[in-house]
C-alpha cells in the first residue's frame, strides 16, 4: 500500500522557470524529507535492486532485470601488525579496486627452475585468463630484464600457475600477472609477511600484504610467502567490483567500519588472545560468546579501545581509497549494531572493565559533581570511580541511568564511525545501519537503540528489517513511520521477506510474487530513497535468502521496469507529512517496553488507512511536533517532566492532544505521580485535549475517528465499498512479544500449559511455540489441547500434533472459533507422547515476563513467567461499508 501521498519539491531544478508560488517552500504542503538532503535525494526510489553486489556476471543479470543499485561493504577485520598501533594493522579489501598488474619483488636464495603463484577465481570453477612474467630486478628497475613469461587461459578457482625456466641464479627478482581477461586474481597474506621484498600493484607498492608464492629448487619446492588461513586476502586482476559497477551503470551503498553483531564473526582468533579484555561481559562476569558458522567467539565490545582506533584507521584508509569511485552513493557505518543482550534478554551488558569506565564518566558529564547523582539516586557514593553499574532490572533512577547509558555508548559507536568518515569524504552521505525488531516488548532497550540519538550522529537510516509469513504486525509499515518522522534519508537496503518452510535451510525461504509486490510498494509510500531486496542469490544457516530463478524473480523485474516508467513522475516528489503524530514518549519506551495498544494503534491506523508518523520527546524539544495537528498518547506512563511542559505548549498553541490511558503516572526513578490538572481542565489557548482515561485502544476508537476526521477534514475520502461475501479478518498477537529464553523440554513431564485472560471477541486459534534442539522429531509428537476456564474446566478442542507438523521454533495451531465473554480464561495444555525421548519436544517460555493474569504451568504446578502463546482473532467484516 502506498502509506502517503507526495508532492513536487519547488527547491528544485527544473527546464523552465517556475512561478513565483511555486519556488516558495512556504506555499508547498510540508513533506517528509528535510530539505538539506533535497539536493542529493532526487526521487523516491531512485536506487533499487538487490541487498549484496556479486560478480560481473550475476551483476548482468540484475541489471537486465532493472536493477541499478546493490549493497557492498568492507568489514574492520584485524591483521597482526607489530608496526602498527598496538601490534593491530588495516587493511584496503583490493577487491573493489581492481588492477591492471599484481606483483612481488623478491630474494632467491638458491638457483631456481619454476614460479608458482596462488591464483583465485571468486569461486568460478574455470575462471579467467592471465600472463605472469619473471624478471630480473635491481633496486632501481623491477623489471630490469625479462627471465619468462606464459600465458595461462581458463585457470581454475585456487590453482597454482606454474612458469617454469631455466634454471636462474641467486638474486632479487619480480615477477608480475597482467593482462586479465575474466575473473580472477592473486592470493596475499595480510601484513609484512615477507620483509626481503615487497606487494605492488599498478606500480605502486602494498604494504598491507605480500602475495603468495613458491619456488622449485634443487632440492625441492621452497615457500616464498606462506598464505595463512586467518589472514588471507584476494587481490583482484580487472577493473575490481567498482569497476564492475560503473561498467554496468550501477551504484552501490557502501558499509564501512566494524561489525559489533557477534553471530557474524570478523575478528580473528589471535585478537582475543591478544585482548583477553575484548568481549563483551554480563552482569555475572561471564563472556558472551556467539556464532553462526560452527564456531563461537566472543561479542565484541563497542568502546574497547583496540576497537575503536584501529576501526577509525580502517575508515580512513578504505573511505580514501573508494571515495575516488563515482559507483559509491552513500557510507554506511559498519555492520548491525547491538548488544548481545538483545538475543539474551535476561543476561544483560556490558559489564567489561571499558564499559564500566565509560558508563562512570558518562554519569560525571551528566550529573557534574557526586552529590548530584547521589540525591538523584538516593546513594551515598564518596566519587565516580566508586560507582558500580547496575546488575539487574529496578525501577529506579540507577537502572533508568544504566539503559540511558547504553542507547547513548551505542550511538557513539555510530558517532566515531562518523567522524572517521566525514574526515575522509567531505561530500557523501553517512547513514546508520538497523536491523532487529524493536517494536515489542523490551527489544529496543536491549538492543540499545535509539532513532533519535541515531538520527543526531548520522544523516540517515539504512536498515535490514525481515518481514514473514503474513507479517501480522505491518512491520515494514512501522519501522519505516518510525524513522520517517526524523526527516532523513530512509535506505531499507536489506529488505527481507521469509516464507516458513521447514525443509528449508534455516526453516523459511524469501519472496514470493505478492511479498515483493507488497514491500516494493509500501517502501515507495514509505518514501525509501535507496532499495534493496535480499537476495539475488544464496543462503545463510538463517535462511535461503536467493530470488534468482524463483517465480519472485519476475515479478521483481516487472516491479523495476514499472518503476522506471515512473521516473519522471517521481522526480523532486516526496511523502507529504501526515497530519496525525503518535507520542512514543522516552522514558515509557526505554524502562517499559513497547506497549501492546501501541501496536494496536498502529494496525487500526494502518488498516483504516490514516498516515501517520512516530513522534519522540526530541519532536517537542525542537517545535518540530507543532506540523502535526493531532498527537495521540496512549500509555504514556513515564514522561520526563520538561517533555510534559512541552505537550502542555503543543496544546495550548493550537495542537490537539488525544490522551488515551496511562499519562505521566509515574517517573523514572519508579515513584508515583499524579497526573497533570491541566488534562481535565484543558489548556489555556487555542488547542484542545481530548481524555480517554480507559488504557485500551476499542474504547478510545470513538474519539480518535472523530479526532482524525475533524483534523484531515477535506482531504479525507469516503468509499462506499460492496463485496460479493463476507469476508473474515485476522489478527495475531504473541503474549512474549517475541521474547523468549528457557526452552522447557516437554519430556519428563505430565503437561506444560499456560492460562491466558482474554476480553470478549472471536478467538480463532491458539498457537504454542515448540523448540526441537536444533533437530526434526521422527517418531513423537504431544497432544496439544485447549479448555474454558481454568485447568478444570471443559475441553474445547483436543488433537494430536504429529512429528510431521512439529520443526524447530515453529508455531503449532490449534483452532477453536470461540466467542469469549468479558473476563474469559482459556487454559492451552500441551501433553508429550509416552516416552518422548529428552530434547525432542519442548515450549518456549520467557522466564521474567509478566501478561495479564496469564500463568505458566509444568505439571500443574505454577512456574514464573509466560509460556510462548500466540492468539489469533477473527472478526467477520460486512459485505457492505463505508
Amino acid at each position: 500500500m502506498l502509506a502517503f501521498a507526495f508532492t513536487f519539491l519547488a527547491g528544485c531544478a527544473a527546464a523552465e522557470p517556475l512561478p513565483d508560488w511555486l519556488r516558495t517552500e512556504r506555499a508547498l504542503p510540508q513533506v517528509t524529507l528535510d530539505p538539506l538532503y533535497r539536493g542529493l535525494c532526487r526521487r523516491p526510489v531512485e536506487y533499487l535492486g538487490y541487498s549484496f553486489g556479486d560478480d560481473f556476471e550475476n551483476l548482468s543479470l540484475m541489471a537486465a532485470d532493472g536493477a541499478n543499485a546493490v549493497g557492498y561493504g568492507t568489514v574492520w577485520k584485524p591483521m597482526e601488525d607489530p608496526a602498527a598501533p598496538n601490534g593491530v594493522g588495516v587493511r584496503v579489501p583490493d577487491l573493489f579496486l581492481g588492477a591492471v598488474t599484481l606483483g612481488q619483488t623478491f630474494r632467491a636464495d638458491n638457483p631456481f627452475t619454476a614460479l608458482s603463484i596462488a591464483t583465485p577465481t571468486f569461486s568460478h570453477p574455470v575462471g579467467g585468463s592471465v600472463t605472469v612474467t619473471l624478471y630480473r630486478a635491481s633496486r632501481e628497475n623491477r623489471r630490469q630484464e625479462r627471465v619468462a613469461s606464459r600465458r595461462f587461459e581458463e585457470v581454475r578457482d585456487n590453482a597454482w600457475l606454474r612458469l617454469q625456466f631455466a634454471e636462474q641464479p641467486p638474486g632479487d627478482y619480480h615477477w608480475e600477472c597482467a593482462e586479465a581477461v575474466g575473473p580472477i586474481g592473486v592470493w596475499g597474506t595480510a601484513g609484512n609477511a615477507y620483509p626481503d621484498g615487497a606487494a605492488w600493484r599498478n606500480d605502486e607498492p602494498l604494504t598491507h600484504l605480500d602475495f603468495e608464492a613458491r619456488l622449485t629448487t634443487p632440492e625441492g619446492e621452497q615457500t616464498i610467502v606462506t598464505g595463512d588461513p586467518d589472514e588471507r586476502i584476494a587481490s583482484r586482476l580487472g577493473r575490481g567490483r567498482f569497476g564492475d559497477l560503473e561498467a554496468l551503470g550501477m551504484r552501490t551503498s557502501m558499509h564501512v567500519g566494524n561489525w559489533n553483531n557477534g553471530f557474524f564473526p570478523y575478528y580473528p582468533r589471535w585478537f582475543y588472545e591478544q585482548f583477553p579484555d575484548v568481549t563483551m561481559l554480563d552482569q555475572d562476569g561471564k563472556a558472551f560468546e556467539a556464532g553462526m558458522f560452527g564456531e563461537s567467539f566472543g561479542w565484541p565490545a563497542i568502546d574497547h579501545p583496540v576497537i575503536t582506533e584501529g576501526t577509525a584507521r580502517h575508515i580512513d584508509a578504505c573511505v580514501g581509497e573508494f571515495s575516488t569511485s563515482p559507483a559509491v552513493i552513500y557510507w554506511v557505518m559498519g555492520g548491525e549494531a547491538l548488544y548481545p543482550t538483545y538475543a539474551w534478554p535476561n543476561r544483560w551488558s556490558d559489564y567489561q572493565d571499558n564499559a564500566v569506565v565509560h558508563f562512570r564518566e558518562w554519569l560525571r558529564r551528566k550529573y557534574g559533581d557526586i552529590g548530584a547523582l547521589n540525591r538523584a539516586w538516593r546513594s551515598d557514593h564518596g566519587g565516580f570511580p566508586d560507582i558500580e553499574p547496575p546488575r539487574a532490572p529496578a525501577k529506579n533512577a540507577r537502572w533508568a541511568d544504566w539503559l540511558d547509558f547504553r542507547c547513548d555508548a551505542m550511538a557513539e559507536r555510530f558517532q566515531y564511525h562518523y567522524q572517521a568518515t566525514r574526515a575522509a569524504d567531505p561530500g557523501r552521505l553517512i547513514v546508520t545501519a538497523n536491523h532487529g525488531h524493536v517494536y515489542s516488548g523490551q527489544h529496543r532497550t536491549t538492543m540499545g537503540f535509539d532513532p533519535v540519538r541515531y538520527a543526531q550522529v548520522s544523516e540517515g537510516f539504512e536498515t535490514g528489517q525481515i518481514m514473514t509469513d503474513d507479517d501480522p504486525d505491518l512491520f515494514n509499515l512501522i519501522y519505516g513511520e518510525s524513522l520517517a518522522s526524523l526527516g532523513k534519508p530512509y535506505c531499507p537496503v536489506r529488505l527481507a521477506y521469509k516464507l516458513s518452510d521447514p525443509d528449508a535451510r534455516g526453516g523459511g525461504r524469501s519472496y514470493t510474487p505478492q511479498a515483493a509486490r507488497r514491500y516494493v510498494y509500501e517502501s515507495l509510500g514509505l518514501g525509501a530513497w535507496h532499495l534493496g531486496l535480499i537476495q539475488w542469490r544464496g543462503s545463510l544457516p538463517d535462511g535461503e535468502w536467493g530470488v534468482m530463478g524463483t517465480p519472485a524473480q519476475a515479478e521483481i523485474a516487472s516491479l523495476f521496469a514499472e518503476f522506471e516508467a515512473m521516473g519522471p513522475l517521481l522526480t523532486h516528489t516526496w511523502p507529504l507529512k501526515p497530519k496525525v503524530g503518535v507520542f512514543l514518549s522516552e522514558d515509557t519506551w526505554l524502562l517499559d517496553g513497547f506497549d501492546r495498544q501501541w501496536t494496536a494503534l498502529h494496525k487500526w491506523l494502518a488498516r483504516t488507512h490514516v498516515p501517520k508518523h512516530y513522534l519522540y520527546d526530541w519532536h517537542f524539544e525542537t517545535g518540530r511536533a507543532a506540523s502535526y495537528p493531532l498527537v495521540i498518547s496512549i500509555n504514556n506512563r513515564r514522561i520526563a517532566p520538561a517533555t510534559l511542559d512541552l505537550l502542555r505548549a503543543y496544546a495550548e498553541n493550537g495542537g490537539h492532544l488525544l490522551v488515551v490511558g496511562g499519562f505521566h503516572t509515574r517517573n523514572r526513578a519508579g515513584g508515583r505521580c499524579a497526573q497533570p490538572a491541566w488534562l481535565k481542565t484543558g489548556p489555556r489557548g487555542r488547542g484542545r485535549i481530548t481524555l480517554v482515561v480507559e488504557p485500551k485502544l476499542t474504547a478510545a476508537l470513538p474519539a480518535i475517528m472523530e479526532a482524525i476526521a475533524a483534523t484531515v477534514g477535506a482531504q479525507a475520502i469516503s468509499v462506499r465499498l460492496r463485496g460479493d461475501r463476507q469476508v473474515s479478518f485476522f489478527d495475531c498477537e504473541d503474549i512474549t512479544q517475541d521474547e523468549h529464553d528457557v526452552a522447557d523440554d516437554m519430556a519428563g513431564h505430565t503437561s506444560l500449559s499456560q492460562t491466558v485472560r482474554l476480553d470478549e471477541g472471536l478467538i480463532h486459534s491458539f498457537a504454542i511455540m515448540t523448540p526441537t534442539y536444533l533437530k526434526r522429531p521422527e517418531k513423537f509428537g504431544f497432544t496439544l489441547e485447549v479448555r474454558r476456564a481454568g485447568s478444570g474446566g471443559p475441553v474445547i478442542n483436543r488433537e494430536h500434533v504429529g512429528p510431521e507438523r512439529v520443526h524447530d521454533n515453529k508455531w503449532c495451531e490449534i483452532v477453536i472459533d470461540d466467542h469469549a465473554e468479558q473476563g474469559a480464561i482459556y487454559h492451552i495444555v500441551a501433553i508429550p507422547d509416552p516416552g518422548l525421548p529428552a530434547a525432542t519436544i519442548g515450549w518456549w517460555r520467557f522466564s521474567t515476563a509478566h501478561y495479564a493474569q496469564a500463568y505458566a504451568f509444568a505439571d500443574d504446578r505454577p512456574v514464573d513467567g509466560v509460556r510462548a502463546v500466540m492468539i489469533t482473532r477473527r472478526e467477520a467484516r460486512p459485505a457492505d461499508a463505508n
